[in-house]
């Protein structure tokens, strides 16, 4: 069993980095809004993959809905972190099933790319470069 973190840090000065550092934070509210669009869409598309798959996540979230919550629910807190690259972001989410049943896990990356994300981006952040 294992666990990863996944964080982000300012090179130039250390510090840590989260969402409303790289977001216009009056815009974070969209920022979710499109995490859980992706979330579902990615959801949708393992699914009709896998009705174990399907099964498996009906029972979890039946079990537990806040632990295993439907992507119109989820929240900053639920996200394990985020990732940069020169394309976009990639959100990062675990399911947490138990490890004799990671493989039916939906994918829990959720990538979005700087075009849709240019007008929630902060101008005087790290992400500016990639969307002037």
């Amino acid at each position: 069993d294992g666990v990863t973190k996944f964080l982000v840090f300012d090179i130039r000065t250390g510090r840590k980095l989260n969402h409303s550092d790289l977001f216009i934070p009056a815009r974070l509210p969209d920022l979710l809004a499109k995490i859980r669009t992706v979330m579902k869409r990615g959801e949708e598309a393992a699914l009709k993959k896998s009705e174990e798959m399907r099964s498996m996540l009906a029972d979890f979230r039946a079990i537990d809905p806040e632990f295993h919550p439907l992507p119109e629910k989820i929240e900053f807190k639920d996200l394990q972190g985020f990732g940069i690259s020169d394309t976009g972001v990639t959100f990062k989410y675990d399911y947490g099933y138990p490890h004799v049943a990671e493989a039916l896990e939906p994918p829990g990356d959720f990538f979005i790319a700087y075009y849709d994300l240019k007008p929630l981006i902060r101008t005087d952040g790290l992400l500016a470069r990639f969307v002037r």
